[in-house]
């Protein structure tokens, strides 16, 4: 019997479905915390969600052929170490794009209507419509750019053209042509993005070359009252930067999936016009279904010999 190992929480539905999808011949325990990692010494398939594997805990690894990591992001596993021992490493390449788009364009509304503070002042029985007149807007016939358009980004912008905005987007790799005019937006520089979209929403993936990627220079530059939204990785964002930039009206408001720090001690404890969830993008019933499905499908081809292919697979230079 071989030995599946799932780090991290799991909720009793999801781990209803990865059982119901593994694999025969496995077996599967789990483990919260890296104090637990002993486990994985002798473990065939490991399931990661939230911790880390670095590559000292990778070297310990007597028998992994596989690490899957529950989400689209692999930057909490050391790739190169896991290459170097053979052991793939897989992600649900596209599987939750659809619930991080929704909750993007939800963020959006929501900070564009000034939403959560009219909630708590109608709550206190407070009447602010004149002034949530003068500080909310709508997304139809406004610019949305787009930082990278992987799969979130195009789900996000066929969504918010549907609402009537125009979409400009930046990415390091260009969509042909007809995929632009398929989705309706237009490639702009980095510079152009942000001098002139309504909303700027985020999409990059986590990588060496875009931690603190908007930083204070780029939000300097950004449109006076835009809005941002990153319903990526925190670390894309200088939030110091961002906070103060909120603080002076330079910017409308910002909506954040992710934030570095426990709410109150964060520099957006406060401010009404942040709206913070905690990294839920991705997290929905029926999307963790169809990731465990995935995660489960990938130990399965593993098992049987396969060697993963991309995007799937984030170390496929290993594998040649």
């Amino acid at each position: 019997m071989e030995k599946l190992v799932a780090v991290g929480p799991y909720s009793p539905a999801m781990r209803r479905s990865i059982e119901a999808y593994l694999p025969e011949g496995v077996a599967i325990s789990y483990i919260t915390q890296q104090s637990q990692y002993d486990a994985l010494c002798d473990a065939d398939y490991i399931l990661l969600r939230t911790l880390r594997l670095e590559r000292a805990q990778i070297e310990t690894l007597q028998k992994a052929r596989l690490i899957q990591r529950w989400g689209a992001g692999y930057d909490s596993v050391d790739i190169h170490a896991a290459g170097e021992r053979k052991i793939q490493v897989a992600v649900g390449a596209g599987v939750n794009a659809q619930s991080v788009a929704e909750l993007t364009v939800l963020l959006m509304l929501a900070v564009c209507r000034n939403l959560i503070a009219q909630v708590d002042a109608f709550a206190e029985g407070k009447d602010c419509r004149v002034a949530y007149a003068a500080n909310s807007l709508c997304i139809h016939e406004k610019t949305v750019g787009i930082f990278g358009m992987g799969s979130i980004g195009k789900k996000v912008a066929a969504i918010v053209r549907g609402f009537g905005a125009q979409v400009i987007y930046y990415d390091v790799y260009r969509m042909s042509v007809e995929q632009e005019e398929m989705l309706g937006c237009r490639f702009a520089d980095e510079d152009e993005v942000l001098r002139t979209a309504d909303i700027v929403s985020l999409h990059l993936p986590l990588l060496e070359s875009t931690a603190g990627y908007l930083n204070a220079q780029r939000i300097a530059k950004m449109k006076p009252g835009a809005v941002l939204v990153n319903a990526a990785r925190q670390e894309l964002v200088d939030e110091q930067a961002l906070a103060q930039a909120l603080r002076k009206g330079r910017l409308l408001g910002a909506g954040l999936d992710e934030i570095a720090q426990p709410y109150a001690q964060s520099p957006f404890a406060g401010m009404q016009n942040v709206i913070c969830t905690p990294h839920i993008g991705g997290s929905t019933v029926d999307i963790n279904d169809t990731m465990a499905k995935i995660c489960m499908e990938h130990v399965r081809e593993v098992q049987h010999g396969a060697v993963l292919t991309r995007p799937s697979l984030v170390n496929a230079e290993y594998f040649k």
